[in-house]
């Protein structure tokens, strides 16, 4: 497949929708959404643990916003993305893009209940956590 690089897709959003730096810091929900179908791949909206245990468990890959946790500490009212990947014994493999120092195994049910709240995460998706695949 092609290298598509974050800073690329940064600057599709930025200059094509409001989905990125436009009233929030950051990309919405909808914009991971957007992104994924600009390049050919397949963003669906995960509903309930169990459907992020199975993603994960057939090896797909999975983005998530969280709040509140490690992975967001910048206080009340923010959230984070990171990617998940992988299925052990209940966890997964995180890895954050903004600090290497959280990646590494998880507890899914833990990361579920971590999910953000905040509507520019939510709004159109739901819940914030998006399997994506190239089929």
């Amino acid at each position: 497949g092609n290298e598509v690089l974050p800073t690329t897709v940064a600057s599709y959003l930025y200059n094509n929708t409001v989905e990125f730096n436009r009233g929030t810091e950051g990309t919405t929900g909808n914009g991971i959404l957007v992104a994924s179908r600009q390049w050919g791949l397949t963003p669906t909206v995960i509903n309930s643990s169990a459907a992020l245990t199975s993603a994960l468990k057939e090896g797909h890959h999975v983005v998530a916003a969280v709040q509140q946790d490690k992975f967001s500490p910048w206080g009340y009212g923010t959230s984070h993305e990171i990617v998940l990947k992988g299925y052990s014994n209940g966890n997964t493999y995180v890895s954050d893009p903004y600090n290497s120092a959280n990646n590494g195994w998880y507890p899914i049910v833990s990361l579920w209940n971590e999910q953000s709240t905040q509507s520019v995460d939510t709004r159109g998706l739901g819940n914030p956590f998006v399997k994506i695949t190239d089929i």
